[in-house]
């Protein structure tokens, strides 16, 4: 699991849309607290029909296994409809968490959000 420091910085959900993709940068610690903020929010963008969830990894500083969760109800929830979540850039201790949980497998990952969204 990514390590977590000492002091939690406050987790933060902004969602951008780019035509027919939705970007969702994350940042801070998502934690088990935050978490149903991020689900919501994966949810609330596939039963509107976006189609290209782009989730920016690049100012998140830690994850549980409920916000990969979130992450992952979200990928669940576009497919149905021939979507798709990608990932952007997350740091080295969440990326080596992706690969532990084997998402990595399920997810492609993207350097920018900008190359996601293509």
């Amino acid at each position: 699991m990514a390590t977590r420091s000492m002091t939690e910085t406050p987790f933060t959900v902004d969602v951008q849309r780019r035509g027919d993709c939705a970007i969702v940068a994350l940042g801070g610690s998502c934690t088990m607290n935050e978490s149903d903020r991020l689900t919501q929010c994966m949810v609330k963008l596939a039963g509107e029909g976006v189609r290209l969830i782009v989730v920016d990894m690049s100012k998140l500083d830690f994850i549980e296994s409920t916000g990969l969760g979130a992450i992952i109800a979200g990928h669940l929830r576009v497919r149905r409809h021939q979507g798709e979540v990608r990932l952007v850039s997350p740091m080295p201790a969440i990326y080596h968490l992706l690969e532990l949980t084997r998402l990595t497998q399920l997810f492609t990952i993207y350097k920018s959000a900008e190359e996601a969204c293509r």
